[in-house]
């Protein structure tokens, strides 16, 4: 997996735009369908992602989430500003985000980070004792 940490280059359809500095693609596609960028965090922000059922199940191995850290191991070294974890194609309704494409490596990013949460708590019980 090569890494996704690399300069942005403009799509030729002309839909790329500047917002706090950082290049990005926006627009509307058509009057139903457009780009938005999204960190995870605003896309998890008071929303309940969802895969609906006609998408496939989790199948990621062990070498495909390897690849992935070591992807971000990577952009991290380089002193990237941003990780670009590629694209998701969702619909968002109703306070819901259906997720249609990108799951397996959101689904992976969540438990990545779910983890990295859990280990930092952990450190903090140890360095801070109740008591």
């Amino acid at each position: 997996m090569k890494s996704n940490a690399r300069q942005h280059n403009p799509p030729p359809n002309g839909f790329d735009g500047q917002e706090g500095g950082r290049s990005m693609i926006t627009g509307m596609i058509s009057p139903n369908i457009q780009i938005v960028p999204k960190t995870i965090g605003e896309m998890l922000k008071g929303k309940r992602l969802e895969v609906p059922p006609s998408q496939r199940s989790y199948r990621w191995k062990t070498e495909h989430v390897e690849d992935l850290l070591q992807d971000i191991r990577t952009a991290i070294e380089d002193n990237a500003d941003e990780y670009f974890l590629g694209s998701i194609v969702s619909i968002e309704s109703n306070g819901r985000i259906m997720i249609y494409d990108g799951q397996q490596r959101l689904a992976t990013a969540m438990i990545l980070i779910a983890e990295r949460q859990n280990k930092l708590a952990k450190l903090a019980i140890k360095a801070w004792p109740l008591g």
